[in-house]
C-alpha cells in the first residue's frame, strides 16, 4: 500500500481518495511498487497538484499471492470481486483514512466517488469485471490492455455481447447521472491489442451511452505489452479521476487520439489526425467505424499518416487523407456516403451483417457504375488501401463507384457482393446510375469475388451465393448470355506459360444463358514484366486468335490479374481492348494500389 508524503495515521480528519491496481498473469501483490520510477511518478503527480493525495493499493487476485497457470488465473480473477467486497476493501479502508465513514456496506457504497480501480493485462480484464459487479462501490476505472470477459474468455471475446451488458448496466442503474468514468488504453505494438481496440470501437459507436465524460480510449503509438506503457497510461489517466473536472478533457489535447472531434463542415483532416477521430466523427454517424477494418487486429498506426494494413506496402499517406476528406466533405454536405445492403431484421438475425455495406463515390448522374472489392485474404477488408483509392479516381472520371465492405470468408463475401449488385439494381433510380452495363473490380481476394460472381451470377444452383426470391438469376445482365469462358491460371512461371495455355484450352466451361468471358490470371510476384512482345503479349494474342475469333466478340470481358508486377501490363489491356472493342471488367490484386490508381484510368476510359 502506497501512502502519500505527509500521511499521518493519527490524523483522522484528513480523508484520502483510494486507487486499487491489479497485476496481470503471473503477477503479485505490490508489483506496481517494484518499479521505483512508478512510485516517483505518483509522488510527482501529487506534488505538482495533478492528482489529489491518494492511497494506492497494489493487490492480487491469486489465493495466497501465489502464481497459477493461465486457466487457474482466470478462475481466480472471476471470483475476485467477492474478495474485494468482503475482505480487501474492509481490511484496507478500515485501517487507512479514506472517505468511507466506516466499513459497513452502506458506507462503502456511499463513498464510491472516491474510489478507483485499474489493472494491466489480466488485471485489465479484472477491472472490467469490477465494473460489472462493483459499480456501486467504484466510480473510476482504468483497464490497460484488455477487454471485458464477463461473457467469453481468451480467444472468445464476445465483444458486442459484453458491451451490450455494460450498456444495459449503465442504463438500468442510472450510472450516467450517478457518475462513472473509464479510461481505456492499449499500445499499437501490444501483442493482444485487438481485443481492446475492438471493444473500444464498439463502445465509441454507442455515443449516447459512452459519452466523452464517461469513456475515453487512448491508443499509445509504439506501446508494447509492458510496464513502460502502463506508466504512461497511469500518468495520463489519474489526473482525470476524483473530480468533476474529469469531464474537462481539454488539458489532454495533443495526447489523446479520441478527443471530441470537430463537427464543422469546413474541418479538414491531416496526416496527424487520429484514426479514431475519423472513425468517431459525428458527421459519419454509425458507419464511420467501417471506414477502417472492423477487425482492428489487421491494422497498425493511430493517425491517418501512420495507418498500415496487413499485407499492403508502398502506401501513400496523402491518398489516405484525401479519401477521408472526400468522405467527410460529402457527408457534411448532406450527400449519402454509405448504404446498408441488409435490413435491420437481417442484421439482427446475423450480427456479422452489421459490418457490411456500400461506400458511394458518386460520379455523373446517370453514368455507368462500378463495384470495387478490396482484398484482405478473406480475413478482413482492406478498403482504405485497396478499394477506396480506385473508387475515388474512377469517380473523378464521372463513373459512379461503390466500394463494398463485406464479411470475411469466401462464401459470405460473395453473398455480400451478390446482395450489393441486387441493391444497386433495385435502387438504380434513387442512386442515379445506369444499369445497362457495369464493371466489377477487385484486388486479391476481391478479384476472386468479382471473378466468381462474373462466372456464376448472383444466384444459381452451383454457387448459391444468395438465396433471396426476388433476386432473379438473370438480374445482373439485361441480355441472356450464350457462353461463359472461365479461364484461371494460378501462380506459375513465365517459362511454362505454353503448358498453361494447353491447360486453358481444355478447361473451358461453356453453358447456356450467358455471353460473358472471365479471364483470370495470377502470376507470382517474383515474375518480372516482359518487354516488347514477350510472354504476356503472346498470351493476349493467343486469346484473341484462338478464342475470340471462334466465339465472336463477347458482350463483356473480365480480366483478373492478381499479384503481379505491373510495369507494362496495361499495354496488354490496350492491346486486347482495341482489337476486340469489348466491355472490360478489370480486376487487380496488387497491394501497390496507389501506384495503380492513376494507371488504370486509361483502361476504364476505354469501357
Amino acid at each position: 500500500i502506497y501512502t502519500p508524503y505527509g500521511y499521518d495515521e493519527n490524523d483522522t480528519e484528513t480523508k484520502y481518495d483510494i486507487i486499487y491496481l491489479m497485476h496481470g498473469w503471473g503477477g503479485h501483490a505490490g508489483e506496481y511498487f517494484d518499479y521505483t520510477v512508478t512510485k516517483n511518478m505518483f509522488d510527482h503527480l501529487i506534488e505538482n497538484g495533478d492528482i489529489p493525495q491518494v492511497i494506492i493499493v497494489s493487490a492480487t487476485f491469486y489465493n495466497g499471492n501465489s502464481d497459477s497457470d493461465f486457466g487457474s488465473s482466470i478462475a481466480e480473477f472471476r471470483q475476485f470481486h467477492r474478495d474485494f467486497e468482503e475482505n480487501l476493501m474492509p481490511a484496507v479502508e478500515g485501517r487507512f483514512h479514506t472517505y468511507a465513514k466506516s466499513i459497513t456496506d452502506e458506507d462503502l457504497r456511499a463513498s464510491r466517488d472516491h474510489r478507483a480501480f485499474g489493472g494491466f493485462s489480466l488485471g485489465s480484464v479484472t477491472t472490467w469485471l469490477q465494473l460489472c459487479h462493483d459499480y456501486d462501490y467504484i466510480r473510476y476505472y482504468l483497464p490497460m490492455s484488455g477487454s471485458c470477459w464477463y461473457y467469453g474468455t481468451y480467444g472468445d471475446f464476445q465483444i458486442e455481447k459484453n458491451v451490450d451488458y455494460i450498456e444495459q448496466l449503465v442504463k438500468e442503474n442510472d450510472l450516467g447521472d450517478r457518475g462513472y468514468f473509464i479510461y481505456h488504453a492499449v499500445g499499437t505494438q501490444d501483442a493482444v491489442k485487438s481485443q481492446s481496440i475492438d471493444m473500444a470501437d464498439e463502445m465509441l459507436e454507442r455515443k449516447d451511452t459512452f459519452t466523452p465524460e464517461h469513456y475515453m480510449f487512448h491508443l499509445k503509438e509504439g506501446g508494447y505489452h509492458d510496464f513502460d506503457a502502463v506508466q504512461e497510461y497511469l500518468y495520463n489517466a489519474l489526473p482525470l479521476f476524483f473530480q468533476d473536472g474529469a469531464k474537462d478533457i481539454s488539458y489532454m489535447k495533443g495526447k489523446e487520439t479520441d478527443t471530441v472531434p470537430e463537427t464543422g463542415k469546413d474541418k479538414v483532416y491531416t496526416g496527424e489526425t487520429g484514426i479514431s477521430e475519423v472513425r468517431n466523427d459525428p458527421v459519419f454517424g454509425e458507419y464511420g467505424r467501417l471506414i477502417f477494418p472492423a477487425d482492428s487486429g489487421y491494422m497498425s498506426g493511430d493517425t491517418l499518416g501512420s495507418l498500415r494494413l496487413t499485407w499492403y506496402s508502398n502506401i501513400d499517406p496523402d491518398k489516405t487523407v484525401e479519401i477521408c476528406n472526400y468522405m467527410r466533405e460529402k457527408a457534411a454536405a448532406g450527400d449519402t456516403v454509405f448504404y446498408d445492403i441488409y435490413s435491420d431484421a437481417e442484421k439482427d438475425a446475423d450480427p456479422a451483417k452489421k459490418n457490411t455495406g456500400l461506400f458511394f463515390f458518386n460520379g455523373d448522374p446517370g453514368a455507368k457504375f462500378a463495384i470495387v472489392n478490396a482484398g484482405g485474404g478473406f480475413a478482413y477488408v482492406g478498403a482504405m488501401h485497396d478499394s477506396f483509392p480506385h473508387a475515388l479516381e474512377l469517380s473523378k472520371k464521372g463513373y459512379n463507384v461503390f466500394a463494398l465492405i463485406y464479411r470475411p470468408g469466401a462464401q459470405t463475401a460473395c453473398e455480400d457482393l451478390a446482395r450489393a449488385i441486387a441493391f444497386i439494381f433495385e435502387h438504380a433510380e434513387e442512386l442515379q446510375v445506369d444499369t445497362s452495363d457495369y464493371s466489377l473490380w477487385g484486388g486479391s481476394a476481391g478479384a476472386r469475388m468479382a471473378a466468381w460472381l462474373g462466372s456464376y451470377g448472383t444466384f444459381n444452383e452451383l454457387s448459391g451465393f444468395i438465396a433471396v426470391s426476388q433476386i432473379r438469376p438473370g438480374q445482373i445482365y439485361e441480355e441472356p448470355v450464350k457462353a461463359v469462358f472461365h479461364i484461371l491460371i494460378m501462380d506459375f512461371f513465365i517459362e511454362i506459360l505454353p503448358v498453361g495455355f494447353m491447360f486453358i484450352k481444355k478447361s473451358f466451361q461453356c453453358r447456356e444463358g450467358g455471353s460473358f468471358m472471365v479471364l483470370g490470371i495470377s502470376f507470382p510476384e517474383h515474375v518480372k514484366p516482359v518487354k516488347g512482345k514477350g510472354s504476356r503479349w503472346f498470351f493476349m494474342d493467343w486469346i484473341h486468335r484462338r478464342l475470340l475469333s471462334k466465339t465472336g466478340r463477347p458482350k463483356q470481358l473480365c480480366v483478373y490479374i492478381a499479384h503481379i508486377y505491373t510495369c507494362n501490363i496495361f499495354q496488354c489491356y490496350h492491346h486486347i481492348i482495341n482489337q476486340n472493342s469489348a466491355t472490360v471488367n478489370f480486376f487487380h490484386g496488387s497491394g501497390d494500389c496507389y501506384v495503380l490508381s492513376a494507371a488504370v484510368i486509361p483502361v476504364i476510359m476505354l469501357i
